[in-house]
């Protein structure tokens, strides 16, 4: 089975089965509307491919955050160049020794100065990117999310705010895992909304699965989250 592309709390991996077991056989639209690390719409998709389970009509997954649907559209239709991106950010990484820890590198040289320092120095340049929906963009976000703590997201007045990981060796570019995903994914329209707009949409014998991220964590997710929704 593919994996999720990102590790994301509140994921659903350990119990899939337990969630699955609760979806009808069949439907006419899967709605989607807090995607999240995606783990059940990959689930859902896999048992579809299978035979498993009949849908009629269209997926549709979504969530509000813009950074996330658009790493999901470049590994559905770009993912040759994510590969590439993200090649280039491991090959980085792994080859870096300890010299020195520097929390706010000034430079790529300080940025390389180690693994961690490396880490504050991509998530620097993530955070000033003017637009975050961009191939590049994407590739940073998988990388901060594999050697962030935690696989946490979380943004502060300044942008990604989660300290490094300090893992000892993480997986950057499952090449082979993406792939799947990119093509187990090219029936998924994904869209950035809000999951009120994505419920004004659902029609007769539609199916949606809805798993809001956790009271705590959801006013860092994303600026435009709103806790009493």
């Amino acid at each position: 089975m593919v994996k999720p592309i990102l590790k994301w709390v509140g994921g659903k991996t350990q119990i899939l089965d337990n969630v699955l077991a609760l979806f009808p056989t069949e439907c006419n639209n899967y709605r989607e509307p807090f995607l999240g690390g995606g783990s059940v719409l990959l689930a859902f998709l896999t048992e579809i491919q299978e035979g498993k389970r009949a849908l009629s009509g269209t997926v549709y997954a979504s969530d509000i955050n813009p950074i996330l649907i658009a790493l999901y559209k470049h590994v559905q239709t770009n993912v040759d160049t994510l590969i590439v991106e993200l090649k280039h950010l491991e090959n980085e990484f792994s080859n870096l020794k300890r010299i020195s820890v520097i929390h706010s590198p000034k430079s790529l040289e300080e940025g390389k100065t180690s693994q961690e320092s490396y880490y504050y120095w991509i998530r620097q340049q993530f955070n000033s990117l003017p637009d975050k929906t961009t191939v590049q963009a994407s590739a940073m976000m998988v990388f901060l999310n594999k050697t962030c703590f935690k696989g946490l997201y979380r943004e502060g007045p300044r942008g990604f705010n989660v300290p490094f990981g300090h893992y000892k060796n993480p997986t950057l570019c499952d090449e082979v895992n993406l792939r799947a995903v990119s093509e187990l994914i090219q029936p998924v329209v994904f869209t950035c909304q809000s999951f009120e707009q994505s419920l004004t949409s659902i029609q007769a014998g539609d199916f949606v699965y809805l798993d809001p991220p956790y009271m705590k964590h959801c006013l860092d997710y994303v600026k435009a989250s709103n806790k009493n929704k």
